[in-house]
């Protein structure tokens, strides 16, 4: 699947680059992340943060194609406690995630200016992503005073030698909304998960929950 995606990203980068009038930029920024959907109660935003490449494609008039590739970390957090830490069965936990994703966004994008100096774009589309690191941990402090730490690689194997929770897939549809002052680039670009990447065991059963990645960043890029 990874090889598959990079050789996709490779194919509609050189397809880009031979077209006529085709800008190249480059762009990061940081914001937040989360989980969300029904199933994603009790969890809160993380930091995140974006950095990649792309090409606009002007297409006619306004409209035009962006696509590119970034390295996108994202995640959740949660924190749970009992109401008082009196007995050894009292606890208090807290729990983060980190997902390292290679994205390969493909959005249609209009272009307008808003004054004689600056030029707005707005782009919207689907996006395809493939996990390719990270770093679970979970800390639970017991009544008694125990003190329990554990951490894993997001996207590996579990401690019984099965499959992580989290598939390494992810789709969902972007919208960014950029501004640029002669090369400078500056905006938001936000991600919205339709696949439900968060799975579980139950039973030799496997079942998927009602779980979506969510990120929003503000950027800052340059344009060639």
């Amino acid at each position: 699947m990874k090889k598959l995606f990079l050789l996709l990203a490779a194919i509609l980068s050189l397809q880009c680059a031979m077209a006529q009038n085709v800008a190249f930029f480059v762009k990061g920024g940081i914001g937040m992340s989360d989980w969300i959907g029904k199933e994603s109660d009790e969890l809160d935003p993380k930091f995140s943060y974006r950095i990649g490449a792309g090409l606009d494609i002007p297409i006619k008039g306004i409209w035009g194609f962006r696509t590119g590739l970034n390295m996108s970390s994202i995640g959740t957090k949660a924190h749970a406690a009992t109401d008082e830490m009196t007995s050894a069965w009292d606890f208090e936990m807290s729990m983060k995630t980190t997902q390292i994703y290679l994205e390969l966004p493909l959005m249609a994008t209009a272009s307008f200016d808003v004054t004689d100096n600056m030029r707005c774009t707005v782009g919207a589309g689907p996006y395809f992503a493939i996990g390719v690191g990270g770093k679970s941990k979970a800390d639970v402090t017991w009544g008694d005073g125990t003190f329990e730490s554990d951490k894993a690689n997001t996207f590996g194997e579990t401690d019984e030698d099965t499959e992580s929770m989290l598939k390494r897939f992810d789709a969902g549809l972007g919208l960014d909304v950029n501004f640029e002052v002669k090369h400078l680039i500056f905006g938001l670009d936000t991600r919205f998960g339709l696949y439900k990447f968060y799975q579980d065991d139950f039973f030799d059963e496997i079942e998927k929950y009602k779980v979506y990645n969510f990120s929003t960043c503000v950027v800052v890029g340059y344009r060639f």
